[in-house]
């Protein structure tokens, strides 16, 4: 019988794994799919240039 892991188990797991610098294990947690998203990540279409200020 195997038990499936709680969300936040999931989440600790995974903060773990940053924590301890297993890029390897953190990225084994992900769909092969997977695309990781910065909520905070610059605009790639935005124009940063001194012209634009």
């Amino acid at each position: 019988m195997t038990i499936d892991p709680s969300a936040t188990d999931v989440f600790r797991h995974g903060l773990r794994l940053l924590l301890d610098k297993d890029n390897a294990g953190w990225t084994g947690l992900w769909h092969e799919d997977g695309v990781p998203e910065s909520p905070f990540a610059p605009d790639p279409a935005a124009d940063f240039t001194r012209s634009a200020r």
